[in-house]
């Protein structure tokens, strides 16, 4: 009994944080859900279930996947931070606020998770790429974090995060450089996760701890 009572708070809880965000929430939906995959159906009648559609695919997935991790954070962060007494909500709870993301962003890529499945089972080499994946995603999610607990301006830590896309985008090759975080196909993994992966999580750690530190202070 105790336990469905928790569920379903847990589950009312969840929704209501969606539920705040409006129309941006369906954003991510649209796009990861409903175009990408049609857009992928198409190529693949085109071309079919060769290594160039792969590419496709991990190409493709590599610039919006990381570039959608922040938007439900950014919208929920915007209704804390940009309202007026939004963040007396969080007021001395700033552990409880990185828990509400934690969770928001676990939906998040709980769905990215569900897409890849179905890319995998058709190019397995495609798993390397999911696990490549995770990396930039969180980097994200405490970039946007960071940003809107410092700046408080969120309009402005999705910008960062465009800009950060579009150059990893353009910059990217066979050479692994940090902050990006894509390279060329064939690019050494274990250098890569060295100079790129590595610093990345710990570039993540640093900007969450800042970032509660920011918060603990309001």
């Amino acid at each position: 009994m105790c336990r469905k009572k928790y569920l379903a708070l847990f589950s009312r809880r969840l929704f209501l944080m969606f539920r705040s965000m409006g129309w941006a929430f369906f954003v991510p939906l649209l796009v990861l859900n409903v175009l990408l995959p049609l857009a992928f159906w198409r190529e693949y009648r085109k071309i079919g279930l060769d290594d160039e559609f792969r590419r496709h695919i991990q190409q493709t997935t590599s610039i919006f996947v990381p570039l959608f991790s922040g938007w439900w954070i950014s919208f929920f962060l915007r209704n804390v931070i940009e309202s007026n007494g939004g963040e007396a909500i969080y007021l001395g709870h700033q552990k409880r606020m990185l828990r509400d993301l934690l969770l928001i962003f676990s939906v998040y890529f709980l769905n990215v998770s569900l897409q890849y499945l179905v890319y995998i089972l058709a190019f397995p080499e495609l798993g390397m790429d999911y696990l490549k994946i995770i990396f930039p995603c969180i980097f994200i999610f405490s970039f946007v974090f960071f940003l809107g607990s410092r700046t408080k301006s969120i309009v402005f830590a999705m910008i960062m995060v465009f800009f950060y896309v579009l150059m990893d985008y353009l910059l990217a090759s066979a050479h692994a450089v940090f902050p990006l975080y894509s390279s060329m196909p064939g690019a050494d993994f274990p250098h890569q996760f060295l100079v790129q992966y590595l610093p990345l999580t710990a570039s993540s750690c640093v900007l969450l701890g800042v970032g509660l530190k920011r918060k603990s202070k309001l």
